[in-house]
């Protein structure tokens, strides 16, 4: 403990300052992790509630109470492969933890605040390493963990979990260097392990590598040392990355609608994105008038930087550092090209006839470059070349300034970035009203009974009702898996009910269709449903509201209504023989 703490009072700088940041940058979000009475996420994309499934579904598997590749809670009774949905194994287990002493809002919360620190600490280490000084490290760490990549994405924790991209370079750096094949083994357990956070990241760290390794060996092709201790890292980190990956690519029905998922629809990928922050709540509005911006992403994840952008021009009118620069530039650029998707767009307006190289390696390796259908995830891969680099520019202008401005100048710029970086953050805020029919439900008789249908069905909605099954634990008719297969709907789809409304339509019982209206309720309770959930104030809820006007609800409140299937039954015409059978 006293190591320690020597160790931690020596990096104390950055303990400090970038947990300081960290604070700012994601305000409120600290704030909200000690407040019990309000659940409050920093976020309002819908992923954040597969997120929390994910973190619940963990504690299954663990106590072995459900299969990693299947599961039967949601698309009950038939139930959906999970052999494309994304475990983030870091993540299930920091938040599931951090759930046996907090509410699950505040856990999922403090878990991502927690893997920021992690990355910029990751970055940091390696930065240090290359460096030799911790000013320049934080400098570095601050550009790899404040990002937008990293910091602007709470619903995706399974994509900003980058910590292994630094740290595998970094011993694989050391291993070559110091010829040590138990740092080559530690780079090849991070890379493969990546796999079980995100795929993405996977690939995107198995280029990273292969470009080092190139490189490395366009200078010692000659070492016999070298190629077996590459072939170390690639065995273990391609044996460790198969046990997550074969699994995907043997469910080939899967696999080619994963391949086809959004073709077309590259979205994150225009070039003016690199030069403009356009969740800044300052410096948006001039930028878009500056720019004519025309364009609205989803996510703002690759902004460079002006700061960032200005020292690594400073850096290569050192010659002494050019050189060393011209590598981490080779290990940028290809990610930055293959950001930028299939075909060049600036401003939302796409040039088709400008083709990039994406489009050939799609083509190529369809099943690992296809699959990536938003460009910007291969981001990631610029990060740490982005930080080295402009680190090199920072040293630049440092050796012509005084000793005496040194300090004031590196924690400046460090403020002047991480304020460059700064994202606008989403509130939502869930009361407790909403939830009040879960209370009702959990006083209905036979629990491991209860088997719900939540409507309006839709994958938008699926997300919400998958976090209310972390709530309850009852199976349920829809949900949200990563690449849903659309075998998955099969069931919803030959049900008179389910089908009419996972179209978002209504249905009645009426003497026309009395019949087959009955014969869908009672295959229903044949395979264990027993309350349809209507959520009044959910996406799509008025195309299906009328589904129930003329049915007497078992609970209803402003937000919800819960019917029994008896209920429905109940609603056909009086004289309807057997209505109430």
């Amino acid at each position: 403990m006293s190591r320690l703490l020597r160790v931690m009072r020596g990096h104390l700088h950055f303990l400090v300052l970038v947990t300081a940041l960290i604070v700012v940058m994601t305000y409120p979000t600290i704030f909200y992790v000690f407040d019990p009475d309000v659940f409050w996420l920093p976020t309002t994309v819908q992923d954040v509630w597969t997120k929390i499934w994910n973190i619940w579904y963990g504690k299954l598997l663990v106590t072995g109470q459900a299969e990693f590749l299947y599961t039967d809670l949601m698309f009950y009774p038939e139930g959906v492969s999970l052999a494309y949905h994304t475990f983030s194994i870091p993540h299930i287990l920091v938040a599931g933890v951090l759930e046996t002493f907090m509410p699950v809002d505040k856990a999922y919360n403090l878990a991502y605040l927690f893997f920021i620190f992690t990355a910029a600490l990751s970055a940091y280490v390696y930065l240090l390493y290359l460096f030799r000084n911790k000013w320049i490290g934080l400098f570095g760490a601050v550009i790899f963990g404040c990002s937008s990549y990293v910091i602007g994405r709470p619903s995706q924790p399974d994509v900003t979990i980058v910590a292994t991209i630094p740290l595998s370079l970094y011993f694989f750096h050391r291993a070559v260097l110091e010829k040590r094949w138990s740092l080559a083994a530690l780079s090849g357990f991070l890379t493969g392990a990546t796999a079980f956070i995100g795929i993405y990241s996977y690939v995107c760290l198995l280029m990273a590598l292969g470009l080092f390794i190139f490189y490395f060996a366009l200078r010692r092709w000659r070492h016999p040392g070298f190629w077996l201790r590459v072939i170390a890292l690639l065995v273990i980190a391609g044996s460790i990355g198969m046990l997550r990956v074969y699994p995907m690519l043997r469910d080939v029905d899967s696999l080619e609608h994963a391949l086809a998922k959004n073709h077309g629809e590259e979205s994150n990928n225009d070039l003016l994105q690199y030069f403009v922050n356009l969740d800044h709540p300052f410096t948006t509005p001039f930028f878009r008038e500056f720019f004519g911006l025309k364009i609205h992403p989803r996510h703002n994840t690759s902004y460079l930087g002006y700061i960032p952008l200005a020292l690594i021009i400073f850096g290569f009118t050192r010659s002494a550092y050019r050189r060393k620069m011209l590598l981490w530039l080779y290990l940028m650029i290809p990610f930055l090209v293959l950001r930028l998707g299939t075909a060049l767009t600036i401003n939302g307006q796409r040039y088709d006839a400008i083709v990039l190289p994406k489009q050939l390696l799609d083509n190529l390796f369809p099943s690992i470059f296809a699959a990536i259908y938003s460009p910007d995830y291969f981001y990631s891969g610029a990060l740490i070349p982005l930080a080295v680099l402009s680190c090199y520019g920072l040293l630049t202008i440092l050796r012509v300034m005084s000793k005496r401005l040194r300090f004031s100048f590196i924690v400046l710029v460090v403020l002047a970035t991480a304020c460059e970086y700064y994202v606008a953050r989403d509130d939502f805020f869930l009361a407790d009203q909403q939830l009040a029919f879960l209370d009702w439900l959990a006083t209905e008789g036979d629990q491991d009974s209860i088997r719900l249908i939540h409507v309006p069905m839709g994958r938008v909605n699926a997300k919400r009702f998958n976090f209310y099954q972390t709530l309850s634990g009852h199976p349920h008719a829809e949900g949200v898996a990563d690449r849903t297969p659309p075998a998955a709907y099969s069931y919803i789809n030959s049900n008179l009910l389910l089908g009419t409304w996972i179209a978002s339509e209504s249905i009645q019982c009426q003497l026309k269709n009395e019949s087959q209206y009955l014969a869908a309720i009672d295959a229903l309770a044949r395979d264990g449903f027993s309350h349809v959930l209507m959520h009044r104030q959910l996406w799509n809820s008025p195309y299906v509201a009328d589904s129930f006007l003329s049915t007497h609800a078992s609970y209803q409140d402003d937000f919800s209504a819960i019917y029994r299937l008896s209920d429905l039954r109940h609603s056909c015409p009086k004289h309807t023989p057997g209505h109430d059978a």
